[in-house]
């Protein structure tokens, strides 16, 4: 076993669940591998604490049918901020994904923060499935998806996912999902969650840094426990 997890491949594609409830480093960690992607790339953001990064493009409906490159050559960068109150709520974050998925023949990553108000747990919209699906036969299209309780997530998004990165979950309904899901022993799992929030509570006490997470490779069916990542260990989570 390496020490590791294996490092990530920006010229394939990228399927990567982090979750976690809020406060508990997620966010930031989503928007570091975010930040790190050399290619084009999108937020779906409901619910504007993305964070994009400098220089982002906003978008709003009607969007285009597929993601024109920049005029001057570099990676575009594209932050949807939707309206929750919008009667296309949904039907317009499942239409930004289809940015990603067109044109074929170049890469693209779209980060979906709050995952569940896209990716519901019995019903998931028809780009976002086929992104789910086919991401590597687009772009290759990466996903990067982000939320607090994979019960409210749908089945597909954690099978599909070839990266699971795991911090607080107090809900052992939210361990059984997902252990079910990535095909990995939920007995296994749960010592796993609860040794990681055991060592987050000795940091606390001591006045250390209680962001240590996990991170699970469905290529390897291996678990790392993880340190927590730079941003966390010098400011701290937003979310």
């Amino acid at each position: 076993m390496t020490a590791y997890p294996p490092e990530l491949d920006a010229s394939r594609s990228n399927v990567i669940l982090v979750v976690g409830r809020k406060g508990s480093g997620k966010s930031v960690h989503a928007r570091l591998i975010y930040d790190s992607y050399p290619h084009d790339k999108l937020v779906i953001d409901p619910t504007g604490d993305a964070e994009p990064g400098p220089g982002a493009e906003k978008i709003r409906p009607p969007f285009p049918k597929r993601l024109k490159p920049s005029d001057d050559g570099r990676p575009r960068n594209l932050h949807l901020a939707v309206d929750p109150r919008s009667d296309t709520y949904r039907d317009d974050m499942d239409r930004a994904m289809s940015i990603g998925l067109f044109p074929k023949n170049r890469p693209c990553m779209v980060w979906v923060d709050e995952v569940g108000e896209l990716m519901q747990a019995n019903s998931t919209p028809p780009h976002t499935r086929l992104a789910l699906m086919s991401s590597r036969h687009y772009g290759p299209l990466s996903l990067l998806m982000c939320g607090p309780r994979p019960m409210h997530i749908s089945p597909l998004s954690i099978s599909q996912s070839d990266r699971v990165v795991i911090y607080d979950l107090p809900n052992p309904r939210d361990v059984e999902r997902l252990a079910e899901n990535m095909g990995y022993p939920p007995v296994r799992l749960k010592k796993a969650v609860d040794d990681t929030e055991k060592r987050n509570a000795d940091e606390r006490a001591a006045g250390g840094e209680p962001f240590w997470h996990l991170v699970y490779d469905r290529q390897s069916k291996t678990i790392w426990r993880m340190p927590p990542v730079p941003a966390l260990a010098h400011r701290g989570p937003k979310s």
